[in-house]
């Protein structure tokens, strides 16, 4: 993902197109897209999934926007009966620190231990 937004011409972030929830709140502010990116992305994704909603559904995308932008550490709260390590998975992804999100092998690692221990504990 990052690799196709990098070889357009105009860079994703400078226009804010799509949906601003998914989006990397660097790209708001500097304009810098990478694979850490993608990770913050995969984290909302994440969210979404043990959610069953799409993020800030209440919320216009200018208001999402406006959020990220100024308080960037605007994310949602976690679904109830989530378990404690998917959690911390997820937000890990979409930490406003980018040097702190996990490389993609250790989110496959992360996501293969919880099946597997949900998987022993039926």
């Amino acid at each position: 993902m990052s690799k196709q937004i990098n070889e357009v011409s105009t860079p994703l972030c400078s226009e804010i197109k799509g949906m601003p929830a998914y989006i990397d709140p660097r790209c708001f502010k500097d304009l810098k897209y990478d694979k850490r990116s993608d990770i913050f992305s995969l984290g909302v994704i994440l969210w979404e999934i043990s959610s069953g909603q799409p993020p800030f559904k209440l919320l216009t995308s200018a208001e999402i926007f406006w959020n990220m932008q100024v308080l960037n550490e605007f994310r949602e709260t976690p679904a109830e009966n989530t378990p404690l390590q998917y959690i911390k998975l997820y937000k890990t992804c979409w930490d406003k620190d980018p040097s702190i999100r996990p490389e993609m092998f250790l989110i496959i690692k992360t996501l293969n231990e919880l099946k597997n221990s949900s998987i022993s504990n039926v």
